[in-house]
């Protein structure tokens, strides 16, 4: 049985009372079916643990430009580590509406995020769909910087909710050196416990 099938029966089953046939099931879940009430608590925890076990054997993402871009300081005051355009041939650009890399990570909806403690990485994808590269420091887009000021956005993200992530999308020219750029959205600051800090470029 495919991971990603007992998980939907799983999530189904705990919210909203729909129990899976005796044939649907997995072997280490069959168990339950032979309470009168369902055990909420067994539940819950046998979703987080199976999206876990899915999570940690996601295939390997799919790589764009990232061996043109590099992970250093940040410009932006305090806001740690930055992600900057710098390939080999000084020359080279990325031109307005390419693909420069993709922002995925570890596969989470509304009711599973609540178990993630460190939320600094979380990027709703679309609906339900929420992804998490916090444990995936492979990720560059992980790495992209919210700088507070439009301006200075170079590129945006692109929803791909069948591929379980976000296309990062330069929005104009980006020259060798360059930081990357992206606003993270309303809903993304609206749960974080600080605000960021509006970078404003010497």
């Amino acid at each position: 049985m495919r991971i990603e099938c007992r998980l939907i029966y799983l999530e189904k089953w705990r919210e909203l009372a729909i129990r899976p046939l005796p044939q649907e099931c997995h072997d280490e879940d069959r168990h339950m079916l032979t309470n009168d009430v369902d055990d909420l608590q067994e539940l819950s925890k046998k979703v987080l643990d199976v999206r876990k076990e899915m999570n940690k054997n996601l295939p390997l993402h799919e790589q764009a430009l990232d061996l043109s871009l590099v992970v250093k300081k940040s410009a932006i005051e305090g806001a740690g580590m930055g992600l900057y355009f710098m390939p080999q041939q000084q020359q080279s650009i990325i031109k307005s509406g390419s693909t420069i890399c993709y922002y995925t990570g570890w596969r989470h909806n509304f009711n599973s995020i609540k178990s993630v403690t460190d939320k600094s990485y979380v990027l709703c994808v679309h609906s339900d769909l929420l992804v998490d590269p916090g444990p995936l420091k492979e990720v560059k887009a992980r790495y992209i910087n919210d700088p507070l000021n439009t301006t200075l956005e170079n590129c945006k993200f692109e929803p791909q909710p069948e591929k379980y992530r976000c296309a990062v999308t330069a929005t104009k020219h980006i020259y060798y050196g360059e930081e990357l750029f992206v606003g993270y959205g309303d809903f993304y600051w609206s749960n974080q416990k600080q605000s960021g800090t509006i970078y404003h470029p010497a």
